[in-house]
Order: structure tokens, then sequence, then C-alpha cells
């Protein structure tokens, strides 16, 4: 079965030969471009459910991009939004848009990859970022610096026509994105790493609070026992900035097993693959990882790609 990295502007392929042993193979021999699909606009977030890319963008459109074959990528087709994205969550048939600065949830009929349709949208109090979806709610991380509105947003998506906002969960600081996996949801700030009990889906508890090295947490991935996080600095040269391993084995007790600070650049986007974690990071492309002992995480290869990485998703 093919391995690929699916990018924003840019995939990558990984020889499953090429993962065998770190320490007898070269991976400047494995990883390579594999194909690109130009974008009108800058994009703010990319969703993938197979074999499509969903990626919107900072002028509010919706791109479908068939990715079944990462070599000859299509636009399937394209939707325009009411207003500029900044992120997105794919579920079935629904993609959830959070839309700045607009300051809402935009749900979207992707029942027809080829035929995409606007469906039902609800205004929120604070500004949205990240957006994940657990059953019928969508959960959306959300700041307004002049009020007191940041927290974690629920709205009920049961009827896609008519969503509303069923509850919101404060936390202390302003939170950036959002993770579900499970019945837990994980969510970043500007220095926390919060979890979330969905058993409550409506109200659910904060059960656990792990404090990271300072800077922006924005992105993150997981797996059944760690989320991996990245980090970006607001400031030059960075400080604290990195790739963070939390263990999530029992969610109500994490802990930070694991980190690594890059030289030089803050980091952007982050996903996993096996025993391989893959960081984005400005001006360098993207770093692997070897993740085998989580609480000393191995840089094995960087390559360089057409930008510099900002949204990604691995299939594998």
């Amino acid at each position: 079965m093919r391995r690929f990295i699916l990018g924003v502007l840019t995939s990558i392929v990984i020889s499953p030969a090429g993962i065998a042993s770190a320490e007898c193979v070269n991976y400047e021999d494995y990883l390579q471009p594999l194909g690109a699909q130009e974008l009108p606009q800058w994009p703010r977030g990319v969703g993938y459910q197979a074999p499509y890319l969903y990626i919107v963008d900072e002028d509010g459109r919706l791109s479908i991009i068939d990715a079944a074959d990462p070599e000859h990528m299509e636009e399937a087709a394209s939707l325009m939004l009411p207003g500029a994205a900044v992120g997105i969550a794919v579920e079935g048939d629904l993609a959830c848009v959070t839309l700045y600065p607009t300051k809402a949830l935009q749900l979207v009929d992707i029942a027809k990859p080829e035929a995409p349709a606007l469906l039902g949208s609800v205004d929120l109090p604070a500004f949205p970022s990240g957006v994940d979806v657990h059953g019928s709610h969508a959960y959306i991380t959300g700041a307004d610096y002049a009020q007191d509105d940041h927290g974690v947003y629920i709205i009920d998506i049961s009827d896609p026509l008519a969503p509303f906002v069923a509850n919101r969960v404060e936390v202390d600081t302003y939170p950036e994105n959002i993770h579900i996996r499970d019945h837990y949801a994980y969510v970043i700030d500007y220095g926390d790493f919060w979890v979330l009990d969905l058993n409550e889906p409506i109200a659910p508890p904060i059960v656990a609070h792990v404090e990271i090295p300072y800077a922006p947490l924005l992105y993150m991935d997981s797996n059944d026992a760690y989320v991996f996080l990245a980090a970006m600095s607001p400031e030059w040269p960075p400080l604290g900035d990195g790739f963070y391993i939390v263990n999530i084995m029992d969610p109500t007790n994490p802990f930070l097993e694991g980190q690594y600070t890059p030289d030089g650049a803050p980091c952007y986007g982050v996903g996993v693959w096996e025993h391989l974690a893959i960081v984005g990071s400005w001006g360098s492309g993207m770093h692997f990882f070897d993740i085998s002992h989580p609480a000393e995480p191995m840089p094995i290869q960087s390559i360089g790609v057409q930008n510099d990485p900002g949204f990604f998703v691995v299939d594998g």
C-alpha cells in the first residue's frame, strides 16, 4: 500500500522499506516530493477523508481536492463560504468550518464531494480558532480578548440546518486549538494542555491540566498513548518553540514525557505515522522524528518543501 503525506501544497512519499531501521537507513533515499496542487489563496486549514482533501483559505473558499492519485491531484469542486475561514473538521457527510472575523461556524454538506452545499450556520460570541467533532456536537476553541468569552464552545449539530450553541466550558486562558480522541478533548493555549471528558458531551468537565514550556501551542495530533504538540514562538529568536510529547495513557493524569527544540525556527503543523512524527518548520521544510522512545524524540531527516508548511495531514 502506498504511504504518503498529504500537504496543503506538497505531498511526500514514505516507502515502508525506508523505516525498517533508523540506524542504517539514509532517509534522503526515501523522502521525496511526490505531487503538488496550487491553490488560489493562502490556506488556513485542511481536513482529510479518503480520498479527498478539504482545504479552506483566507478568501473564504473551500477547495475539495481528489488525492486518490497523489502524483496527479485534481480539484473536484470548490465552494465560496460567507467569510474567511480559519479551521475545518470533516466528519461523515459534514464539514464544520470556523469563520473569522465573522465569528461563526458554517456547516457544509459534503455527501457528494463534487457538489458541496452550504447548510446552517451559527454566530459565536468569540473569535473561533480550532474545531473538532464528536458525535452530534462540534467543539470550538474561541477567544475575544476584549471580553470574557474565551473557552470551548459546544455546538449542537444534530440538525445541520439549524446548529446552535449548547454550552461553553471556560479554561483559564485563551485556547487556540482542540483535538478529540475517543471520549476526550485535548485543548491547548499559550502554555497549557487541558483534558475534557466528553462522556458528558454538553458539559464536559476539565479532568486534567499540564503546563508546557511557554510558547503558543498551535497544532496537535495523537496516537493511542500520546498527544504530539507543535509550538510557535511569537518572538524572534524563538523562545520555547518546539515539539512536545504528552503521555495520555491515563487521560486523567497526563504528563510531559518528551520534547525537542529545533534550532532557529518556530514549528508549524504536526502529524504522526507509526513510529514517525512529522513537524513543519519555518524556512527549513518538514522534520521527521523517530518517536519509538517518546522521552527522547530523535530527529532523523528533514526535507524541503515548496513553501513553508502550515497545515498538513498524514495518510498511511
